[in-house]
């Protein structure tokens, strides 16, 4: 599952900066990738809530936090997709 979310996050970032790159750049322009991605952000929301609120699990717990890893990654692209739009940033 993180790489999955770290691979949502170097879509992101490559296709910003293709973006950039272009002589026609406005600031925020809607790509594909992130239109698709943003329809995946309450089910992100939903993963990390269950990692904050579930038990301990002895595989994926780190100093008595479950997956902190994930949480990062997850923050990660929720920021990313947050940034310029007020609905997926609530």
């Amino acid at each position: 599952l993180i790489t999955v979310v770290q691979l949502m996050t170097q879509c992101l970032l490559i296709d910003a900066k293709n973006f950039e790159e272009e002589e026609e750049y406005e600031a925020l322009v809607e790509t594909p990738c992130r239109v698709a991605f943003l329809k995946l952000v309450p089910v992100l929301v939903k993963l990390l809530r269950n990692l904050l609120s579930m038990g301990y699990s002895p595989d994926h717990d780190v100093g008595g936090i479950s997956d902190p890893f994930l949480q990062v990654q997850i923050l990660i692209v929720l920021r990313l997709l947050g940034t310029g739009n007020e609905e997926a940033s609530e």
